[in-house]
């Protein structure tokens, strides 16, 4: 909900700068965008930052989380970022799998290999093992 990014990227900010010490390793999920105009109606985000939660998984959409997680987390380079908030059997999560498809997973891939992200992963309750092996697929 970037509440937790801008908490971690505050955290860890001093360590990162330190010459001392080994940089930090840094992952964070992906699907979720937040519409600042429009103030956030579930409960589960209440926490957070007060915006809507939509779920995205089109390129465009994946290429601005990853672009606002930097921000919010202040890191030149994210070490891994992971799918997260799909479920099996759920018509949103199958309609987002076929967005990750055709269009998604290539600009997940078009990161990686500019070595803007580390690795790629998934994030996904155990009881999803359906949707954790569909998005396998995606993954080289």
């Amino acid at each position: 909900n970037g509440c937790s990014e801008r908490r971690v990227g505050i955290a860890l900010q001093p360590h990162a700068l330190s010459q001392a010490l080994p940089p930090p390793v840094v992952s964070t999920g992906l699907g979720r965008t937040l519409d600042p105009s429009r103030p956030s109606s579930d409960a589960a985000w209440d926490r957070g930052f007060d915006f809507e939660v939509i779920s995205d998984y089109s390129a465009g959409g994946l290429r601005k989380q990853y672009a606002e997680s930097r921000l919010r987390m202040n890191f030149a380079f994210l070490d891994a970022m992971a799918i997260e908030g799909l479920a099996d059997g759920d018509q949103r999560s199958d309609e987002a799998l076929e967005v990750l498809r055709s269009e998604g997973a290539a600009a997940l891939h078009e990161l990686r290999d500019k070595g803007l992200i580390g690795a790629l992963g998934v994030a996904q309750e155990f009881r999803s093992v359906d949707v954790i092996l569909r998005l396998l697929e995606f993954y080289d």
